[in-house]
């Protein structure tokens, strides 16, 4: 670990983790760092430092909050946060296993408890991003050589 990431990961334990627990108070159920930063793969100046919050509800009041006291720590240190109540994290898993196989894979909690293991993806889930972002790709590469009329 370099010491920018290092820099930085303490940010986010020192500064950003406090500021989570005083606007979200009860309402914080877990803090999860995940990504690049976990996997020791973080990129000075190119990686985002990805860190999950899961409330047990959305409270666009605390969100607004959130954006208020701590968007000089976010912006300094990279932090994108990823907001989810519970039941969304865990009713998502169709939606974005890729993501959250990632996730399941490498992870560092932070603070609270972690829903991360009751998590169920299936491989037809999995399979269907996968073919969903594959037909994407196609279709812009498609597009792009449209455009260059050849050349």
């Amino acid at each position: 670990m370099t010491k920018e990431q290092e820099r930085i990961l303490g940010n986010v334990e020192r500064v950003f983790l406090p500021i989570l627990k005083q606007v979200f108070e009860e309402n914080l159920i877990a803090v999860i760092l995940y990504g690049s930063a976990v996997k020791g793969m973080f990129t000075k100046g190119v990686s985002d430092v990805n860190v999950l919050i899961i409330l047990r509800d959305a409270d666009p009041a605390a969100v607004v909050a959130l954006g208020g006291r701590g968007k000089s720590v976010l912006r300094k240190n990279r932090i994108t946060p990823l907001l989810l109540t519970e039941k969304e994290y865990l009713g998502s898993a169709d939606i974005f296993p890729l993501e959250y196989l990632d996730i399941l894979a490498s992870r560092k909690v932070l603070h609270g408890i972690d829903p991360t293991p009751d998590l169920k993806i299936t491989q037809s889930n999995l399979r269907h991003q996968v073919e969903a972002q594959l037909r994407g790709t196609i279709g812009a590469l498609r597009s792009a050589l449209l455009a260059s009329r050849g050349k």
